[in-house]
């Protein structure tokens, strides 16, 4: 049995999608609306394989632009290269020269060019346009039909674009013929266009199916795949070792502090404190030489570090050493999909072992499918379980705490421990108080203690809910009256 081979196309999250590559000798239709980045991406693959391989790619076009306008237009991206452009990039317009001279001399060229050069791969850029050069669709049919008995002699990879929209893709000769569709599309939002690739078909071979997100940048085309619940082959990491929060009395009432590798959800309406454990938390890995990335929706970095210096964190420091790193991302131009991707990537670059997401409040704002925010904050949390990375989810509650308001969602049985905070008003002072719901698997007390916010930062004080509330109600989920002083929870 033969291994099929792959060409890779040089942009990474492609070549993932792709399983490693373009399937080496397939016909590869590229399909999408005007302006969806089908040329651009054409011209990045051809310049990426170029560079990579040392090998010729063709370029043909078929409506006549001038080399000059070529360019013009491309050298604005860093992939074009002028030195290789007409050397081993070939650009070569077949338009003209099929409308005068007909189909069998237009192919009899085409097929010159490509034996005299030898390419690794020849682009056809607009394939669907040579229809409107053509008499009529019966001549573009018998040149679909010539053109496939050339493909197998050439050897070589090909990709032809076109203006096809998705339905019109089920009606048409070619998307039948060629080995491979990647159709490119786009929708008007009123913040901003998105571009999105999805494989149609990939013969003989298995791909990343699912909506993936493309931008263009200077630097060319980028694809960023959709969120993967988990690693392919990999499972989670069963947390065995116990992780100091840095609160002093936090880690007894967690029963000796966090379980590594899991997810702990921190819920509270604003002013709490939730923001200063999980950044004491960071801090405490930081100690261990453990690398922490807070990724914050709602304060600039700066913001981060200024504040922090109340309590004499020096935050700035941790940074210089490679132990923390904060991430802003405006709640305004908030997109999950390449978010979450470049958060995992550079987890795993960094080999990240605590990560806080201030707070998962912003996601929601940013979904306007709340069940598809279950399913991102499920899928991204299962994912840094099998690596190992322990993340912790800041939780908005607006007013005082309601247990109800954790199932909103679905958000709790994300979480393999909760920790909820509590406002109380006792005349003209409010008080912090502290609870644990639950830790996964583990022991855990059933106390609410005062959460004291020191010079040095959050600490768990001595006095507990109901001797603080002078009309003391039974606390959210206090335990049974068998056993308030500590609770088993799966």
């Amino acid at each position: 049995m033969l291994n099929l081979k792959r060409i890779s196309t040089g942009i990474s999250g492609l070549d993932d999608i792709l399983l490693g590559g373009i399937p080496e000798f397939a016909n590869i239709l590229l399909a999408g609306a005007p302006g969806s980045g089908k040329t651009i991406l054409t011209q990045n693959i051809l310049f990426n394989i170029n560079k990579t391989t040392g090998r010729n790619v063709v370029y043909f076009t078929t409506l006549t632009e001038p080399q000059i306008k070529v360019i013009r237009y491309q050298q604005e991206f860093s992939f074009f290269n002028v030195e290789t452009f007409m050397y081993s990039v070939i650009f070569q317009d077949i338009g003209y020269l099929i409308r005068t001279k007909g189909l069998r001399e237009g192919l009899a060229a085409i097929n010159e060019i490509v034996m005299k050069y030898n390419p690794a791969v020849v682009a056809i850029d607009s394939f669907k346009a040579l229809a409107g050069n053509l008499p009529s669709p019966e001549h573009f049919r018998e040149f679909l039909t010539e053109l496939s008995i050339y493909l197998p002699i050439w050897e070589c990879t090909v990709i032809l674009t076109g203006e096809y929209m998705e339905d019109e893709l089920k009606k048409q000769l070619e998307a039948a013929v060629v080995d491979g569709i990647i159709y490119l599309y786009g929708m008007e939002e009123h913040k901003h266009q998105k571009r999105y690739l999805r494989i149609m078909k990939m013969r003989g071979t298995n791909f990343f199916q699912g909506e993936h997100i493309l931008k263009i940048s200077q630097a060319g085309v980028n694809i960023y795949p959709r969120w993967k619940p988990g690693l392919p082959g990999e499972t989670a990491v069963i947390g065995i070792e116990r992780q100091k929060t840095g609160t002093p009395g936090l880690d007894e009432m967690l029963g000796g502090g966090l379980p590594s590798a899991t997810t702990t959800l921190i819920t509270g309406s604003t002013g709490t404190g939730k923001s200063l454990l999980s950044l004491k938390w960071l801090m405490e890995g930081a100690k261990e030489q453990e690398l922490g990335i807070l990724v914050t929706f709602e304060q600039h970095p700066e913001q981060v570090i200024h504040n922090a210096r109340l309590f004499k964190w020096d935050l700035r420091r941790l940074i210089d050493q490679k132990l923390l790193e904060i991430i802003h991302v405006s709640p305004v131009e908030l997109d999950l999909d390449y978010n979450i991707y470049e958060i995992q990537k550079l987890v795993r670059e960094r080999k990240a072992k605590r990560l806080v997401f201030d707070s998962i409040s912003s996601f929601e704002i940013g979904m306007s499918d709340k069940y598809k925010y279950t399913d991102y904050l499920w899928g991204m949390t299962d994912f840094f379980k099998t690596l190992g990375v322990s993340v912790l989810l800041i939780n908005e509650t607006p007013g005082l705490f309601d247990i109800q308001s954790l199932s909103k969602h679905g958000v709790s049985y994300i979480a393999d421990n909760i920790i909820f905070l509590q406002l109380m008003q006792d005349n003209f002072k409010l008080s912090r108080f502290l609870g644990v719901l639950k830790v996964r698997g583990a022991l855990c007390s059933g106390e609410i203690k005062e959460l004291v916010l020191g010079l040095q930062g959050p600490e768990i004080g001595t006095t507990d809910w109901n001797s603080r509330n002078s009309n003391p109600a039974a606390p959210p989920d206090a335990g049974t009256k068998k056993d308030r002083s500590t609770r088993e929870y799966d």
